[in-house]
C-alpha cells in the first residue's frame, strides 16, 4: 500500500430468506409454492393451495405444527424477519353443512 489515503466502501448484499409451506398432516393436495422475501419486506401467508385433509379446513398457518407459535392468516401480510420461516397448515373442523330441500 503507497502513502496515499484510499476510502474503502462495504458492499452490502440483501440474504434472501424464505417462507416454506408444511401441510401437517394434510391428506391430500400440495402446499402453496415456497416464496423468497428480504428482511423488512412485506410479505403475505399464502393460501390453502390445494390441500385438503378430510374433515378439516385451514384455519391458519403457524411458525408451530400444535398451533402454539406465531398465527398468520391466509392472505395476511407480515413483516419479514431476518430468519426463514416454516408455516403449518392448522386445520379446524369443517362444521356441519345444512341443506334445505324445498
Amino acid at each position: 500500500m503507497g502513502t496515499s489515503s484510499i476510502t474503502l466502501y462495504a458492499q452490502w448484499t440483501a440474504i434472501p430468506y424464505t417462507i416454506t409451506y408444511d401441510g401437517n398432516d394434510n391428506t391430500g393436495g400440495t402446499s402453496p409454492a415456497t416464496a423468497t422475501y428480504y428482511m423488512g419486506q412485506s410479505a403475505h401467508a399464502g393460501t390453502s393451495g390445494t390441500l385438503t385433509k378430510v374433515g378439516k379446513v385451514l384455519g391458519s398457518w403457524n411458525t408451530a405444527s400444535d398451533g402454539n407459535g406465531t398465527q398468520y392468516l391466509q392472505g395476511q401480510v407480515f413483516t419479514m424477519p431476518a430468519s426463514n420461516l416454516t408455516l403449518y397448515a392448522i386445520w379446524v373442523d369443517s362444521g356441519t353443512i345444512y341443506v334445505t330441500v324445498q
